[in-house]
C-alpha cells in the first residue's frame, strides 16, 4: 500500500505539473469595446394658462393679473427667456389686446411683478439649468394694462404671447 500511495502522489504531482505547463502556454484572443453616451442640451417650457384681466369702473387701468410658466433645462445649460406678444414688436414685452368685433385695441406690457419693469429680450438671460432631476424653475409673468380700460367699447379683447427659451 505504501508503494501505491507514493505512486499516486507522484502521478498527481506530474499531472498537476502538466496542467500548469498547459495553462501557462495557453493562448488567448481578445478585443475591447467602448461605452459612451452623448447628453444633448435640452430645455422644455410649460405654461399654466391664460390671463384674464378685469376692467374696473373706477381705475384707469385694469388690475394686473399673472400666470406662471415653468422652464427646465439640462444641468449646466445656460438659457434666456423672451416673451413676444404677437401684436407687438418682437421681444419688446409690449403688445395690444384687439377687440374681436370692434377691432379697437388696448395696450399692455409684460413684467415679472405687478407694475414692474417690462420683460423684454434682455430681461432673463444667462440663467443656468439645474437639470431634470429637480423641479422646473417657475417664472411668473404679469400683464399690466397701460391704457384706460374705462374708454374701451364692450368686446372681447385678446392677444397671444409666445414664450421662447433660447439655449
Amino acid at each position: 500500500m505504501k508503494f501505491n500511495k507514493k505512486l499516486l502522489a507522484a502521478t498527481l504531482v506530474t499531472a498537476g505539473g502538466f496542467a500548469a505547463i498547459s495553462s501557462a502556454n495557453a493562448e488567448t484572443a481578445g478585443s475591447t469595446f467602448e461605452v459612451g453616451m452623448t447628453v444633448e442640451k435640452l430645455c422644455t417650457v410649460s405654461t399654466a394658462g391664460e390671463i384674464s384681466l378685469n376692467p374696473t369702473a373706477t381705475n384707469v387701468n385694469a388690475t394686473a393679473k399673472s400666470t406662471t410658466f415653468n422652464v427646465a433645462c439640462s444641468q449646466g445649460t445656460p438659457y434666456s427667456i423672451t416673451m413676444s406678444p404677437t401684436s407687438g414688436t418682437a421681444n419688446s414685452g409690449a403688445g395690444v389686446l384687439t377687440g374681436e368685433n370692434t377691432l379697437e385695441t388696448l395696450a399692455y406690457t409684460l413684467s415679472e411683478a405687478s407694475g414692474g419693469a417690462v420683460w423684454d429680450a434682455e430681461y432673463k438671460t444667462g440663467v443656468v439649468g439645474a437639470g431634470f432631476v429637480v423641479d422646473p424653475t417657475p417664472y411668473t409673468v404679469f400683464v399690466n394694462l397701460t391704457e384706460d380700460s374705462r374708454k374701451a367699447k364692450p368686446d372681447t379683447y385678446t392677444d397671444t404671447v409666445a414664450v421662447s427659451v433660447g439655449y
